[in-house]
């Protein structure tokens, strides 16, 4: 059960990286907050994206056996409100974002932000619990290997 909360961050975190990839431009952010200039930028968005193979490797060869819904759609909202708090402590702190692309959205945007973040969290959980139950359901399984 541990992995799965870390594994549904894994493709939000994926997905909320293709958006600032797909909206990079747009950010116009100076190259001394992107950590070493657009092309490490750019580099580091890409080694968070690269996960997505391995992510579908990993529920094609193993069965993960899920908790009751609520359980799991609690502990993965736990780990997400947890990570969420982990970075706004960071900035408390230094007074630096983790990510900098908080810094440039206003307080109220940065609140629609995260809750918009845990909400995609929990639909990723459900749609992987859905995909987990239909690659590895008996029946569908037993309809393909008697095909």
């Amino acid at each position: 059960m541990a992995l799965i909360p870390a594994q549904v961050l894994r493709v939000a975190i994926l997905l909320s990286y293709f958006s600032i990839l797909c909206h990079y431009k747009a950010l116009d952010m100076p190259a001394h907050q992107t950590y070493g200039g657009s092309w490490k930028f750019l580099t580091f968005i890409d080694l968070h994206t690269t996960v997505l193979p391995f992510i579908i490797i990993e529920m094609r060869t193993t069965h993960h056996s899920y908790p009751r819904r609520s359980w799991g759609l609690a502990a993965v909202c736990l780990f997400g409100v947890g990570y969420i708090l982990w970075t706004c402590w960071v900035h408390q702190v230094t007074g630096v974002w983790v990510y900098p692309v908080l810094e440039r959205i206003a307080p109220l945007a940065r609140v629609a932000f995260f809750s918009t973040m845990t909400a995609v969290i929990c639909i990723m959980y459900v749609l992987g619990e859905i995909l987990n139950g239909y690659i590895w359901d008996h029946t569908h399984t037993e309809k393909v290997k008697g095909e």
